[in-house]
């Protein structure tokens, strides 16, 4: 390094190893391979990657899996190791540069690292800090996308209800209308075995992400429900599998339940099958598809 770059000129080391490092397919192995031990560390080698992603911009902006790439290595190189300054920067580069392309395996892929090593943020967002709002509201929407075909898919293995696929089309359409601000899947025990065991063949983290059905406080409960939590608006509205009733609570509602709980992610189902008395509104999933107009419609009013 002393060889190669003016290091110990504090107005341009930084800018002069963040440009090579850019060109470098992996810039935190190269700086590993040339004897930096710690390239993470707060201070020079922090700003120099800032300068890296300066470097980077154009391509960034244009969605370049090399550059995607380059980035990556930095943030996450190993299993043990990632970065903690700068990191926000990096996120926010990352998530506003896919989500500019129309490429949905680019995105699923990005989303799957982030949460493979910087956490679920619906839940744990403690090496999010920093990201910028923009970029939280587009890994949310991910999230939300991906925990609705999480839930599709977890019920379509056991639920036979020939209801199933109009709650599917709905809920389906008021997600892509970006109507479904946040979402959270709570699964019952044999779901989250089967949520676990996709995660393994496909690799993908997502379906590890959930909240858990526990036994009732008050009784041993076999349930075998799931459950679908959703924030639209100012509205938190639940969905259940087999003969649930979609649940609708106001803000002012002291018995919704809370959309994300981190820790053990256990719901009790008291928590979640409330009483429809209890709720704002409530509507029976009926054979006809009445439940639909009547609950777009209370939504499309309160939110």
């Amino acid at each position: 390094l002393k060889k190669n770059f003016d290091i110990f000129n504090r107005q341009a080391a930084h800018k002069q190893l963040g440009e090579y490092l850019s060109k470098c397919t992996a810039p935190f192995d190269t700086l590993k391979n040339k004897g930096v031990s710690s390239p993470h560390s707060k201070g020079f080698y922090a700003v120099t990657f800032l300068s890296m992603l300066k470097y980077l911009q154009t391509d960034l902006s244009k969605a370049q899996p090399e550059a995607i790439d380059k980035v990556k290595n930095w943030l996450a190189p190993n299993a043990r190791e990632f970065a903690s300054f700068g990191s926000a920067a990096a996120i926010d580069a990352l998530i506003l540069s896919v989500d500019n392309g129309t490429n949905q395996e680019a995105r699923d892929s990005l989303q799957n690292f982030l949460v493979e090593n910087f956490n679920d943020p619906r839940v744990n967002n403690s090496r999010w800090r920093g990201v910028s709002s923009r970029a939280m509201d587009i890994i949310n929407q991910w999230l939300t996308t991906k925990s609705l075909s999480v839930f599709f898919e977890i019920i379509d293995r056991f639920e036979e209800s020939h209801m199933w696929a109009d709650r599917r089309k709905f809920w389906t359409e008021l997600n892509k209308s970006k109507e479904i601000d946040n979402a959270w899947v709570i699964l019952s025990e044999n779901g989250a075995k089967l949520a676990g065991q996709i995660a393994r063949e496909r690799n993908d983290p997502s379906f590890r992400s959930h909240g858990k059905v526990g036994s009732s406080r008050y009784r041993v409960d076999s349930d075998e429900k799931c459950y679908f939590i959703m924030r639209i608006g100012n509205l938190t509205v639940i969905e259940g599998t087999h003969s649930f009733r979609v649940r609708l609570f106001k803000n002012q509602n002291e018995n919704a339940p809370e959309l994300f709980r981190s820790g053990s992610r256990i719901y009790y189902r008291d928590e979640l099958a409330i009483k429809p008395n209890k709720c704002d509104a409530a509507f029976i999933h009926d054979q006809p598809g009445r439940w639909m107009g009547k609950t777009r419609d209370y939504i499309r009013r309160n939110r």
